[in-house]
């Protein structure tokens, strides 16, 4: 019996409808190759929104900023008010929380774009893909697409009777339960 080393099923892992299948079925495929194509639209504009924020929050850090400088040299001057600058220093800190808040959600939705773009994780044999075109995937369940086996190396699990197996251990020193670090090569192949 032989058995692939690696399978891996192939699941959205975002919602959307399924644009592009790029493979033929049973094709070899390499790693890194291009498999599925999830609608990429909505996780474009979601990166774009993301960014927009980043830059919302970025200006408004500068700003709390700058404002924060100015009402500390005005503090020591004996023309602003102390409270001012606590103001100040508050609303510079939460800006920069919510820059950082705003950066975690456009790493989010950069990493939620990369997977509408379904790759094959290694050089393999690709099954039947088990979705078609047009339909929606990955919206509340794991939505299986496709099943990729890796054919090179493979193992091969193979029964030997008594009769050879006292053949090869003949002249071996040898108790059961121990292992021997004797190898025999094996050769496998097809009728």
């Amino acid at each position: 019996n032989t058995q692939a080393i690696y399978t891996v099923q192939l699941v959205a892992r975002v919602p959307g409808y399924l644009e592009k299948v790029l493979f033929q079925d049973g094709q070899m495929v390499e790693k890194g190759q291009p498999l599925f194509v999830i609608q990429q639209n909505t996780y474009e504009d979601n990166l774009r929104q993301a960014e927009a924020t980043v830059s919302q929050y970025r200006a408004q850090v500068e700003y709390a900023a700058a404002q924060l400088t100015r009402y500390s040299d005005l503090v020591q001057r004996n023309a602003a008010a102390k409270s001012d600058v606590d103001n100040w220093r508050n609303q510079r800190d939460v800006a920069q929380a919510n820059l950082r808040a705003a950066e975690a959600q456009r790493d989010l939705a950069q990493l939620n774009l990369s997977y509408t773009d379904i790759r094959a994780p290694f050089n393999g044999r690709i099954d039947r893909r088990l979705v078609d075109p047009g339909n929606l995937v990955g919206a509340g369940q794991n939505t299986v697409l496709a099943e990729i086996n890796q054919i090179d190396p493979i193992y091969v699990y193979f029964t030997i009777s008594d009769t050879d197996l006292g053949r090869l251990l003949r002249g071996t020193p040898w108790t059961p339960g121990r292992t021997s670090s004797t190898k025999w090569p094996v050769f496998a192949g097809l009728p």
